[in-house]
């Protein structure tokens, strides 16, 4: 297991070659329909489907044990839908890293305290970034 600070350079990495299964795949259906119709009719289906199975279900299997613990009021579908969000959800993942790579590159690597509404205003800045 790699060290905390080599973590964020992992994820980098990761997202640079996590979509390569999907990519690939596409640009080839893409430059060459013919074949890709040929893939398709002899059995493709098939693996097109498993590949969704386990990129999704994964995540599908999570929202009704969270229904049953949590949340026990709503039913069997909206929990397998909260499932396919949180996928939908952990795309987030990919564009994090990349945001923070810009701070860096920015020099806005300062970590400003959260701005306060509530507060009577003093005249200045509330938070300042350094």
């Amino acid at each position: 297991m790699p060290g905390r600070l080599g973590r964020p350079w992992l994820q980098l990495a990761g997202t640079l070659l996590w979509p390569i299964p999907m990519v690939v795949p596409a640009l080839s259906c893409y430059r060459h329909p013919e074949a890709t119709a040929v893939y398709l009719v002899g059995g493709g289906r098939r693996g097109i489907a498993l590949y969704a199975a386990l990129a999704f279900g994964r995540f599908v299997v999570r929202g009704p044990p969270y229904r049953r613990t949590c949340e026990p009021g709503p039913g069997f579908w909206r929990s397998v839908g909260w499932g396919l969000t949180h996928s939908v959800y952990l795309l987030a993942l990919y564009v994090v890293p990349w945001w923070a790579v810009g701070r860096v590159v920015a020099g806005r690597n300062g970590w400003a305290k959260t701005r306060r509404n509530a507060e009577a205003p003093t005249g200045g800045l509330v938070a300042k970034e350094t």
